[in-house]
């Protein structure tokens, strides 16, 4: 049986091998297609599947949304640890600002209670100590810049009781050695009205 002759659509020349072979060379079929590009059937044989139109967008979204999920998961993670950062430290500051207003009643308490007694070097002396010791934590106390914070205030009051107890301390030391060694000191209304104010917890 005869084999039917075919020929190149693009050279003209003959084409062998397998049967549903159209051209001579791939040059030829690369050509033809780059030539004929514009015309009606090539645009028919290019034109995508309906079916594969459909599964586009599906795949377009799941590659954004994996890309997405690559780029926001370090930032995820980075605002986690973040917050978890700060959350530590609030408590932490909390835990410090109750140590220090109780450290303040305490001595307030102690300052208050004496008013009107007479007292001996030794004793005024140990007080102003840990009124200073006070005043130096005070000043680093978490809240001591935030506007609405009694902490400035309650620190500008123990530098008050510390020259209270310096002037004390000064009086006694003038006196000479027939006088008795003690003194006491008396507070105002209002700045007893104040030292039991800045008690109350904020």
């Amino acid at each position: 049986m005869n084999k039917p002759i075919r020929t190149c659509p693009q050279c003209g020349n003959l084409v062998e091998g397998r049967p549903n072979k159209k051209y001579c060379s791939e040059a030829c079929k690369g050509l033809y297609f780059r030539e004929n590009a514009g015309s009606e059937s090539l645009v028919l044989i290019s034109k995508p599947d309906s079916r594969y139109n459909e599964f586009i967008p599906i795949e377009y979204e799941e590659v954004e949304l994996e890309e997405e999920d690559q780029e926001e998961e370090p930032l995820e993670l980075e605002t986690y640890w973040q917050k978890r950062e700060r959350e530590e430290k609030a408590q932490k500051d909390q835990r410090t600002a109750t140590e220090l207003h109780e450290q303040f009643c305490q001595i307030v308490k102690e300052f208050l209670a004496a008013e009107g007694r007479q007292l001996a070097e030794k004793p005024v002396s140990e007080f102003l100590d840990q009124v200073d010791e006070l005043s130096n934590a005070y000043r680093q106390h978490p809240y001591v810049k935030q506007a609405a914070s009694l902490v400035p205030q309650r620190l500008k009051e123990l530098y008050k009781l510390q020259d209270i107890l310096r002037k004390i301390l000064q009086k006694i030391g003038r006196k000479s050695l027939w006088q008795s060694k003690s003194e006491s000191y008396e507070l105002t209304s209002k700045w007893r009205k104040l030292l039991r104010s800045l008690m109350i917890v904020d």
